[in-house]
């Protein structure tokens, strides 16, 4: 056994020596690792490659080829539109290349990288006098004889409110008041995707007729549109629908002109137009109608576009609603002003000038000004100024004059090219901002007067308010302010006066006449609602009254104010919290040249911007949503 054990033990010896003798399967046990190593780092030079390849190449666009579309009458449109997408793509210069974006996507490491309304303001008076036929104006029009509409109204006898998707009708009977009338417009077709809080009201001069403009989201293709709806609302108990209009775009604004005419005011948005069908990138005012696509001389557009928004106006009939005349403004704001005669659209762009190698970048705003005399709509021109403007209230038209004011800013940038020809801006300093108020002839739309840089370096233009041959200005830093006040009776010489520096800012000033200014705005922190009574003196702007509330939201919204300037009351939306706050609902506040006080606090729900008050018969009434109340005034003091 043990012999046995010992052969095998040699024999296996053997054969081990001589395979290790053996020349051939020496180098094969050598070579056979290297050559596996030299496959796999073949394979990963090629992979590394082509990942840096697809990491590391730059991204590029080319120029869309829109030779297809020669022959349309749209053609002008879609080369600008066409070069607008391919310089977007380009210059925006979001992603140099696949690793920059899957950088700033988070894929990579885990983490991602960083890349470069009614709004506020203030309006002109109202005539609060009932009309012959009971219509009785409550809306605080920035310009008299021209009507805005509100998500109330009210004739002697009834307080009109839309609550959500709800017209709601309330008669105005003091403590014993209570809805009459309630009509959801949700159950009309097409608005039950509508976007409720966006909702406007009128009413005619007899209060039969209510008409509603309601923006709405069609759910079969995903657009925008605009109803308006005329409601038959003689009986609150039975309204009832009398016409429908379509207007594509979502809404924007509308007014009632002196002459009757509705003009609705949209917005209409390209996106990524496709140029085979024309309703996707031209606005149209008869519900998407082929006859209703407005034509090429009644779009106009700068001659580089900076979006493919689209501010169109449209002016109907105010009884039948028929379409009468309609333009339409590639590449302008939603901000539209409208006066007595003109109506007032407003561009935003940056103005683009090199010097010594650097360039100069500036904010500007081109202000295109329209005649609506008649039943038709005509292009005056347009003029250029330095800065943007905040909003509507910042324009006001008066005795042939329009004034405006803007908030400037402007950097000085240098700018390289890359190996890959693409161009970068950097920037080497910033101009402080600050604010202008210019004056020009709407006859010939040029400049008469100008004041540049009237405000503390940084400052930028909160709110606005002009009143013959006055205005007054809100600049603000962070929560500290000055309050501006313009002498504009001699534009050869226009003064000006201050309050200086005060705590906190007003995004509303509305003038209470006899020499009062309201601000409506913040107090010393975000959370805190300052109310503020000013009174020009013959050498500054002086505070007269004061009422702060910590721990208080409230709207910025103008129109959910109510301004009674012949009772001396002012309402606004409120939602007080904290341990000592009374909840949501209306604050209302009486004055006079000597007392500015609460008078009352109507519980009423929903949001601040959405909630709404009006006076009647020694009684003030406020609206919110699912929620009513009713409360009569004392005397002030």
């Amino acid at each position: 056994m043990k012999k046995k054990k010992w052969f095998s033990a040699i024999g296996e010896a053997d054969e081990k020596y001589i395979a290790e003798a053996d020349p051939t399967a020496r180098r094969k046990a050598k070579t056979l690792p290297w050559r596996r190593l030299a496959v796999v780092a073949a394979c990963f030079l090629i992979l590394f490659t082509a990942l840096n390849v697809y990491l590391f190449k730059p991204i590029t666009v080319k120029a869309e080829n829109i030779s297809a579309y020669e022959g349309s009458e749209y053609y002008g449109i879609i080369e600008k539109m066409s070069a607008y997408t391919t310089r977007t793509k380009q210059s925006s210069r979001r992603y140099k290349n696949n690793f920059r974006r899957l950088m700033a996507s988070g894929f990579l490491f885990g983490c991602s990288g960083s890349d470069m309304n009614d709004g506020s303001g203030m309006a002109g008076g109202r005539d609060d006098a009932p009309t012959s036929e009971g219509y009785v104006e409550i809306t605080d029009n920035q310009t008299a004889g021209v009507t805005e509409g509100d998500r109330i109204k009210r004739t002697d006898e009834y307080i009109f409110y839309l609550d959500g998707s709800c017209l709601c009708v309330y008669d105005i009977a003091a403590e014993s008041s209570e809805q009459v009338g309630c009509f959801d417009l949700a159950d009309v077709e097409e608005l039950t995707t509508s976007h409720f809080s966006a909702w406007e009201l009128y009413l005619s001069a007899d209060g039969k007729t209510a008409t509603v403009v309601a923006p709405y989201r069609m759910t079969l293709n995903d657009q925008t549109k605009t109803a308006v709806l005329a409601l038959d609302v003689t009986n609150p108990a039975a309204i009832s629908v009398k016409s429908k209009t379509l207007v594509s775009g979502s809404y924007i604004s509308s007014r009632i002109l002196a002459s009757g005419e509705l003009l609705l005011m949209t917005r209409f948005y390209a996106g990524a137009p496709d140029y085979d069908d024309a309703e996707s990138f031209i606005p149209s005012v008869k519900g998407g109608a082929e006859n209703g696509l407005l034509s090429p001389e009644d779009i106009i557009c700068p001659d580089v576009i900076d979006s493919t928004y689209y501010t169109v106006l449209a002016l109907f009939d105010g009884v039948s609603f028929e379409e009468k005349d309609a333009l339409a403004f590639l590449s302008y704001t939603d901000e539209v002003y409208v006066s007595a005669e003109h109506i007032f659209t407003i561009r935003t762009y940056q103005d683009e000038k090199k010097d010594d190698g650097l360039l100069i970048r500036t904010s500007m705003s081109e202000i295109a000004a329209v005649s609506y005399q008649g039943a038709s709509l005509t292009l005056r021109g347009s003029f250029a100024v330095d800065g943007r403007v905040k909003d509507r209230y910042s324009l006001d038209a008066h005795e042939g004059m329009l004034r405006l004011v803007t908030t400037s800013s402007q950097s000085i940038c240098t700018e390289r090219e890359d190996r890959d020809g693409y161009t970068y801006q950097s920037t080497l300093r910033s101009i402080p901002t600050n604010a202008n108020l210019y004056v020009y002839d709407i006859a010939t739309l040029t400049k008469v007067a100008e004041v540049l840089r009237f405000a503390p370096d940084g400052e930028t233009v909160r709110s606005a308010r002009f009143e013959g041959d006055t205005a007054y200005v809100c600049t603000a830093v962070a929560l500290t302010d000055p309050v501006f006040f313009f002498d504009l009776s001699d534009l050869s010489n226009i003064t000006y006066k201050e309050t200086g520096t005060i705590e906190g800012y007003s995004t509303s000033l509305v003038s209470l006449g006899n020499g009062l200014l309201l601000g409506i705005g913040y107090g010393g922190s975000s959370s805190t609602l300052k109310l503020e009574v000013y009174k020009e003196s013959g050498t500054a702007i002086k505070s007269v009254a004061v009422l702060e509330y910590e721990q208080c939201t409230f709207s910025e919204v103008y129109k959910s104010y109510y301004i009674d300037r012949e009772n001396g009351i002012i309402g606004v939306g409120v939602r007080e919290y904290g341990y000592s706050g009374r909840g949501e609902g209306y604050l209302v506040f009486r004055y006079n040249e000597s007392i500015f006080e609460e008078c009352a606090f109507l519980r009423v729900y929903g949001a601040d911007s959405l909630k709404r008050g009006c006076y009647a018969d020694g009684c003030f009434y406020a609206f919110g949503q699912n929620s009513f109340a009713v409360k009569r005034l004392e005397p002030l003091g």
